[in-house]
């Protein structure tokens, strides 16, 4: 299960989610939120209509920033199954 790093507390992701003007943001910070609150994968991609392979990357990227590469390794397993692209260990997916 892929996993958020506690960077920013759970209720100031759904205030940057809920304050943001820009649309793309907006998604992002939603899909980071609802991980945050313990959502798996796959349960945030059921109720956001993204796909697991996108959700995974966003993940994978923000894992990376953050530098947690074995949490970004469970979530470009997903990139992976779902994206059909081999991302290296330890590196973010694009």
């Amino acid at each position: 299960m892929a996993t958020i790093a506690a960077h920013l507390s759970v209720d100031a992701l759904r205030e940057r989610y809920v304050s943001s003007s820009n649309a793309r943001e907006a998604r992002h910070f939603h899909t980071i939120w609802l991980l945050a609150k313990g959502h798996t994968l796959g349960e945030v991609a059921e109720m956001t209509s993204f796909g697991q392979r996108w959700i995974g990357e966003v993940c994978s990227r923000l894992c990376i920033l953050e530098g947690f590469s074995g949490h970004a390794e469970q979530a470009n397993i997903r990139v992976r199954r779902y994206g059909g692209r081999n991302v290296p260990y330890a590196q973010a997916a694009e």
